[in-house]
């Protein structure tokens, strides 16, 4: 019987071990996928500015940054859930 118990006690400890590690590697990965999606964001926003400043299609590159937000963060600019305030462009 002694056995019997040992084994049952080894399996469940390799299972709570492997829910353990997949648990971090899934935090692991979401807050990369996080801060992946912030930077892309930033990148885009910045590219905007920059295509602002020059005078350049502002239109273009706000249909850029405006998919990227949606499809990646679930948000909207400009709606009610959106960001707010909205972007404001100086040019």
């Amino acid at each position: 019987m002694r056995k019997k118990n040992h084994r049952t006690d080894h399996r469940s400890l390799k299972r709570i071990a492997l829910f353990v590690f997949l648990t971090i590697f899934s935090v692991i990965t979401f807050v990369i996928g996080m801060i992946q999606n912030g930077k892309g964001a930033v990148a885009r926003y910045d590219t905007l500015v920059a295509v602002d400043k020059a005078g350049g299609d502002v239109a273009g590159a706000l249909n850029d940054l405006r998919s990227y937000i949606y499809a990646h963060m679930n948000t909207e600019i400009g709606g009610p859930n959106g960001i707010y305030p909205p972007i404001q462009l100086s040019g």
